[in-house]
């Protein structure tokens, strides 16, 4: 899911990076849910980084895992549920600025609704092999085994757009451009007019989504090769933060009830430890500042 703003306040520090010469941790899913079941899609964001060490969600559910899947699901179906009554919408009687927030919001529920098979996911990773990289499957989620990874020396780098491995204690991250912005609007307007009441949902959402993809490969319009990568030594330094004070802005960062990366910033920088500054934030305002 990752930490809402930490990217964003993090930016600053984020470089572009060539990744020639690097062994490099994929955070696969990712890729299967920008590429909404399109291999050609999927093969051209993948292409840049070679002989990878792809990771992938295993299939083992401990409990903890089986009850975080149950809650995607919910969110799926409310998703979903939202997504039909905007598709009903009476586009003509709306104005310019309306038909854009509700094409923006079609858009934005599409992404969350569409979920990769597993023959797809299986396919994908024998394209992965085929091109000599490597496919890891670990028990329950990818993010911890990517870190791990990274710790063990097997890759030098992690890919991923998901800020949680940076709590995790990810050194050196790697985040791979999306599609250009003029593409969502192209989607939504997509799935605007693909309002035909014969086709299964999953049929009409993949379909409208996967042919707005293929349309940008083939046009040449998505920089499949650009990269931005954080730094989390360089960015401490910058932050002034010594080891622990870092691990203590995620953690703040990562539990905090109400996501705010500024505060939890401003808490370290001014009271220089976790225990410290979650005790006097609490005197102050009451209440508790952070989740469990």
């Amino acid at each position: 899911m990752g930490i809402k703003g930490l990217f964003s306040f993090l930016q600053r520090w984020e470089q572009p990076c060539s990744l020639e010469g690097l062994r490099l941790g994929v955070d696969l899913f990712y890729f299967l849910h920008r590429s909404k079941g399109n291999r050609a899609v999927i093969e051209r964001m993948l292409e840049p980084y070679g002989k990878m060490h792809a990771v992938v969600d295993g299939r083992m559910k401990t409990e903890e895992r089986e009850e975080e899947l149950e809650g995607r699901r919910a969110q799926r179906k409310r998703a979903w549920e939202e997504w039909e009554q905007l598709n009903e919408t009476p586009m003509e009687e709306l104005d310019g600025m309306g038909q854009k927030l509700v094409r923006r919001q079609m858009s934005r529920l599409s992404r969350q609704v569409w979920t990769p098979s597993r023959e797809y996911v299986e396919e994908v990773c024998a394209w992965i092999r085929e091109r000599g990289g490597y496919v890891h499957e670990p028990d329950g989620e990818a993010d911890a085994y990517l870190v791990g990874l990274e710790r063990e020396g097997v890759v030098d780098v992690v890919v991923s757009n998901d800020s949680d491995l940076m709590v995790l204690g990810a050194r050196r991250l790697v985040r791979p451009v999306p599609f250009l912005r003029n593409l969502r609007l192209e989607r939504s307007e997509r799935l605007e007019r693909g309002k035909e009441r014969n086709t299964t949902r999953s049929t009409r959402l993949s379909k409208v989504c996967a042919d707005c993809c293929v349309d940008a490969c083939r046009d040449g319009r998505v920089d499949a090769g650009s990269a931005r990568i954080l730094d989390s030594e360089w960015i401490r330094s910058q932050l002034g933060f010594s080891p622990r004070q870092w691990e203590d802005f995620l953690f703040i960062c990562s539990r905090m009830r109400e996501q705010d990366v500024v505060l939890s910033y401003s808490l370290i920088s001014v009271y220089k430890r976790k225990e410290v500054a979650v005790e006097r934030w609490e005197e102050v305002n009451g209440g508790r500042l952070l989740r469990g």
